[in-house]
């Protein structure tokens, strides 16, 4: 072995090193799914880490994904090389899609076997993989040929990839035999080092926002990931400048997203569509400060007024993508929280201060509806909660709630899915409750969803969580329909390829998975039923399961689901 210090013997393995260097790191958990290239480096971190099997390939990294929503990330997935990561590959590209921190080591074949793949493994597959996530790399030399903190170092420096803005999912793979081979050291921790923005840039910024007479914020839900900084920040900013925040809202795909609200920034008056009768102030707008812009394009928020524009992002690639900024507008790259802080500090000596009037909250209609009530229901359950998490993969579900998103109490946390990758829902919610385990986590599922994540659920029933899955079944896929209707392509029937397996017992498939299940007819029962049933799933202090039988494609979805986006709109 090169690079071991005058005197040092170096004499853990690879995967000892591996482990050390993330707990050094300050991982805490591992989902794993491994193979035999695997099993060396999983007994090292059963040694350091809480080590959990996954059931899965793609549940191990959805697993370590949910366990990292909430800051700072604390999870790894262990995957099989060839056919574990390209089973994985749709999970890791989900985590990039929603820039969630994640390091995924992948057990290859031995340097040795290396020439004869497959079927050890497969060529450039670390590489090919690489393209979903956010980096990837290897290690291919033979462990004779390493320095002794070569293994370390690439583990260090995957943790620190994952971790820097923009955060994502980086893969590193690692041979067996380096994994097993004794002559390895922890390298030694080096401090990171933050990029800030040029002064210039902010002072610039500032200058063309303190001339603003209309200042408009555009805002998405990525940015509310930052907490009651984040929140703080924003108000702060926003008053500071009189102007409006707006955010914006998702209608198709993947809808239930955090909402801010007038509480945490004043300035706040609603969502970027149609019918909120406030947002004619965007039209008019001589200047609009968009912040963690990750969908501000046409489809989602209509055409924008070409007027000077100034964004605020941690991801320049996803902002400048949405085609809205000219040559004379800025891109300012980092922490947005910060970058506010920093402007508004700017921003005092050139700007008096002149507040919007408080908006006053929006009448609630007397007349409630039956989907209404039965939102109400599941913010009744949450409300008996301390800091309950909402993990959304149900869509039409998801939808009918953002729609009443006040009847959830406040101190709901909420995270969606932007990648739309139906079945994640049920790992993410298992990792983040592992994670977590004095929080109570709800996900929602649609019955697609149900069925493509049915493997979280069997590992779920080993665990000790206060995690309760809602299943929404309506019978069909109403979403699909919807949009089919609207091309005449279907007529008022649902036609099989749309319609839910009848022989499918999803009740039944949770009980044989281990978690306590029940089973609530929305109409029959009504919507305290579905309320009972939750607090009672809550109470187990285990895994529990409600399906909750809902009508098809109807009133009870009117609203949920525009079947064309907003790039048509001039």
């Amino acid at each position: 072995m090169n690079g071991a210090p005058a005197g040092h013997v170096a004499i853990l393995s690879g995967a000892e090193a591996i482990a050390r260097t993330a707990a050094d790191e300050g991982f805490q958990l591992a989902f794993v799914y491994p193979g035999t290239s695997e099993l060396a480096l999983c007994s090292a971190l059963a040694q350091a880490l809480l080590v959990s099997n996954s059931r899965g390939d793609a549940e191990a990294v959805f697993f370590a994904g949910g366990a990292n929503l909430v800051p700072p990330a604390r999870a790894i997935a262990v995957v099989h090389g060839a056919r574990g990561l390209t089973n994985a590959a749709g999970a890791i590209a989900d985590l990039r899609r929603n820039e969630i921190p994640a390091v995924v080591v992948v057990g290859l074949p031995s340097t040795q076997s290396r020439r004869f793949q497959p079927p050890h493994g497969e060529d450039d597959l670390v590489a090919g993989v690489g393209a979903f996530a956010k980096a990837a790399f290897e290690i291919l030399d033979e462990p004779g040929d390493l320095t002794d903190v070569a293994v370390s170092e690439a583990m260090r420096a995957a943790c620190r990839g994952a971790a820097s803005l923009p955060t994502g999912p980086v893969i590193l793979g690692l041979p067996q035999d380096v994994l097993e081979f004794r002559g390895h050291r922890v390298a030694n921790k080096v401090p990171q080092t933050e990029e800030k923005p040029a002064s210039g840039e902010l002072a610039a910024a500032a200058l063309d926002i303190a001339n603003a007479l209309r200042p408009v914020i555009l805002v998405d839900d990525l940015y509310i990931r930052g907490g009651a900084y984040a929140l703080r920040t924003l108000d702060t900013f926003a008053d500071a400048i009189a102007a409006p925040v707006f955010q914006v809202a998702y209608r198709r795909g993947p809808m239930l997203f955090a909402q801010l609200n007038e509480d945490d920034v004043v300035n706040f008056r609603g969502h970027i569509e149609p019918d909120n009768p406030a947002a004619v102030a965007i039209s008019s707008a001589d200047m609009i400060i968009t912040v963690e812009d990750r969908n501000m394009y046409p489809r989602v928020v209509g055409p924008l007024p070409a007027c000077r524009k100034v964004a605020l992002s941690s991801n320049p690639a996803m902002t400048a993508k949405n085609e809205y900024l000219g040559s004379g507008d800025r891109l300012i790259v980092g922490y947005p929280p910060l970058l506010l802080e920093e402007l508004t500090e700017r921003l005092h000596p050139l700007k008096p201060r002149s507040p919007l009037p408080v908006q006053s909250e929006p009448s609630e209609d007397d007349a409630s509806t039956l989907a209404e009530r039965f939102v109400e229901a599941i913010g009744a359950s949450l409300s008996r909660l301390d800091d309950p998490y909402i993990v959304d993969d149900s869509q039409m579900l998801g939808g009918l709630i953002a729609r009443h998103f006040r009847k959830l109490p406040r101190e709901t946390t909420i995270f969606g899915d932007h990648g739309g990758f139906v079945g994640a829902g049920s790992s993410f919610a298992v990792g983040l409750s592992i994670a977590n385990p004095t929080r109570p986590v709800l996900c929602l599922l649609g019955d697609q969803g149900f069925t493509n994540g049915v493997k979280a659920l069997v590992a779920a029933g080993e665990q000790a969580t206060r995690l309760v899955f809602v299943v929404a079944n309506n019978g069909e896929s109403v979403s699909l329909r919807k949009q089919a209707r609207s091309l005449e392509r279907v007529g008022d029937e649902a036609p099989n390829w749309l319609r839910n397996v009848s022989s499918l017992n999803y009740t039944a498939v949770a009980r044989a998975a281990g978690l306590s299940a029940t089973q609530v007819d929305l109409y029959a029962d009504g919507p305290y039923a579905v309320e009972r049933a939750i607090t009672d799933g809550f109470a187990t202090g285990m895994p529990s399961f409600v399906e909750i039988l809902l009508p098809p494609l109807g009133d009870f979805w009117d609203g949920v689901w525009t079947v064309q986006g907003r790039d048509h709109e001039r």
